[in-house]
């Protein structure tokens, strides 16, 4: 018997009853999304569904596939890192995936950094970037010539997934995370292979992590066990490791890492000016607004975007060993400890400051002069 073609009712009535699309349905279902053949009913009842019953490794997997083919694609040779992370962590803290990920590239790792604006926070990785003079709009082949130039540039999701303007306002009006949060870090238009991934969310991290190593991505999935979509200073912080090739779970233990004792409330943010003023101070750059007070301790802050961009490391490491055939060796504290000489250097030597300083003024004539 052929299966019936995927249908509105179908997929719909399967959520509804708590059941699991298979992948053509959900590839199905994600597509007529992309193309705007859905209608705003259909998909706050998808979104729902998924929500409600937890969405699967097959279902995310066929999502992301449906964005990534309808997005504009980013061409960069090599072995891409990013450093990104779902949100939605309600822990109102400064943008540590996008300071690490300027230290990592720092550090000779090539970056394309996947982002977007804030959807619940005060200041995502777009808004606090653009108040760090960069163009964030960049089409793809400026994307590209800027990460093959500086080894690091910004991937607005904005520009280059014009498909989900037809997801936008419903996921608006829902205003709860939905699978969109976790397709994020999986849907890079410059498909990197490495990743540093922060997952907020307890049941959907080993999911996202099954994703990434079904295709062999090498990544770190990180969640602190504060909730935070990063390696967080406070107690440890899980992690479903990819980097050997499959799925293992970790645990990463501040105390371990050389972080040091962080009081709380000492990483707090606030909006993307802030934020940006505390990159700044963290990067030692000349403060743009000198007389605004800062929320954050700056060396704490240096202290958790030094570890996390090691991590980034070991997961970029890892992706060049498999690429030459080698195999990961060591344990994960061990392979992060190995990349904190680096990574300290970048930020205490000024090579993370003078990098941003670089990235902001070729973003600018690239946009000038496409």
């Amino acid at each position: 018997m052929i299966p019936a073609a995927p249908s509105w009712p179908t997929v719909l009535g399967r959520l509804a009853e708590g059941l699991d699309l298979d992948a053509d349905s959900a590839r199905w279902a994600l597509d007529q999304v992309m193309s705007g053949e859905a209608s705003p009913e259909q998909i706050k009842d998808l979104l729902l569904g998924l929500a409600a019953k937890g969405a699967t490794a097959e279902e995310v997997a066929a999502a992301a596939d449906a964005m990534r083919a309808a997005a504009l694609p980013v061409e960069v040779p090599g072995i891409l890192l990013d450093v990104v992370g779902t949100g939605g962590d309600s822990s109102g803290s400064v943008n540590f995936s996008t300071m690490a990920a300027i230290v990592a590239a720092a550090c000779g790792a090539t970056i394309v950094k996947h982002g977007n604006r804030a959807a619940s926070s005060a200041s995502g990785t777009a808004d606090v970037l653009e108040e760090l003079g960069l163009a964030i709009d960049l089409g793809p082949d400026a994307i590209a010539s800027c990460a093959r130039e500086l080894g690091i540039a910004f991937a607005f999701a904005q520009v280059l997934h014009p498909a989900m303007k037809h997801a936008a306002p419903v996921r608006r009006e829902l205003g709860i995370p939905t699978i969109f949060n976790i397709l994020g870090p999986l849907t890079n238009p410059a498909r990197p292979i490495a990743g540093l991934i922060g997952c907020s969310d307890a049941r959907m991290a080993p999911v996202m992590a099954q994703v990434f190593a079904d295709r062999g991505d090498r990544v770190l999935v990180v969640r602190g066990d504060n909730g935070w979509d990063e390696i967080s200073p406070y107690g440890g912080t899980q992690v479903w490791d990819t980097t050997r090739g499959e799925l293992c779970e970790e645990r990463l233990e501040a105390d371990d890492l050389g972080m040091g004792w962080i009081p709380e409330g000492a990483l707090v943010g606030g909006d993307a000016v802030t934020n940006a003023e505390v990159c700044r101070a963290a990067f030692g750059m000349p403060r743009k607004h000198p007389d605004l007070e800062l929320p954050s301790d700056i060396a704490a802050v240096r202290a958790v975007v030094i570890v996390n961009a090691a991590a980034a490391l070991a997961a970029h490491s890892a992706a060049v060993a498999a690429a030459e055939g080698e195999y990961v060796q060591g344990s994960l504290r061990d392979r992060v400890w190995a990349h904190l000489v680096d990574t300290r250097a970048a930020v205490e030597s000024g090579a993370a400051g003078d990098l941003l300083r670089r990235w902001a003024d070729t973003s600018q004539a690239l946009r000038a002069h496409p």
